[in-house]
């Protein structure tokens, strides 16, 4: 009789509204700023930290409202549009989020990976590859030691340069009181020939100081 009842009561027309659950995704965005308003979004929920006095140096929070008020701190005036997590679930959020970070700009001071790949890699000046360094936007190395020619000791030393315009390497040597006098030279390749010295080689010929010999 109560099942009957129970549905004879049902109104099988009701609609019934469901929402699915959205999976939680943190942002760890470092230290609290004041001079900002963190808000929830599509990208996961804001995750700061507000230095204090424990024997880890800050606590960490996330946000709980929809956006959160300039200038009140998660601690203090702040405290109700936070939630403070527990050290143990800020470590697995670090975790999942250092697994796969996904973002349009990533500012570090040192990045250490065994594998980058990426279809776009901007280098900029003072940066170093290898041995090289980029200097105004080419590839630069140079080099310096001592050694003997016959007994006199020498310097020597020298610059590789690859940029738009070409490969340039220039060597050196003398510059000590054994050897005073400083003997140089330099190869040169473009798009137009190959320039060892004062000999050119073209396409339509080999030059010395400019003028054709061949």
């Amino acid at each position: 009789m109560w099942m009957r009842h129970a549905l004879s009561d049902m109104d099988l027309k009701a609609r019934v509204n469901i929402e699915l659950a959205k999976a939680t995704n943190y942002l760890i965005l470092g230290n609290w700023l004041n001079t900002i308003s963190y808000k929830l979004s599509d990208a996961g929920i804001p995750v700061v930290k507000v230095p204090d006095g424990t024997s880890l140096g800050y606590s960490v929070y996330a946000l709980n409202v929809a956006s959160s008020t300039i200038g009140a701190s998660p601690a203090g005036a702040g405290s109700s549009e936070w939630r403070l997590i527990e050290s143990a679930e800020f470590i697995y959020m670090q975790q999942a989020y250092i697994e796969r970070l996904q973002a349009a700009i990533v500012t570090a001071e040192k990045i250490e990976s065994m594998m980058i790949r990426t279809k776009n890699l901007e280098v900029l000046n003072d940066a170093v590859i290898g041995g090289f360094s980029i200097e105004n936007g080419g590839l630069e190395a140079s080099y310096f030691y001592q050694m003997y020619i016959g007994p006199n000791l020498v310097y020597v030393s020298g610059n590789i340069r690859l940029s738009s315009g070409g490969l340039v390497i220039t060597s050196q040597y003398g510059g000590t009181t054994e050897h005073p006098q400083i003997v140089s030279w330099n190869t040169e390749i473009t798009s137009t020939g190959l320039k060892v010295g004062e000999i050119e080689v073209r396409r339509n010929g080999i030059y010395r100081n400019g003028s054709q010999i061949l």
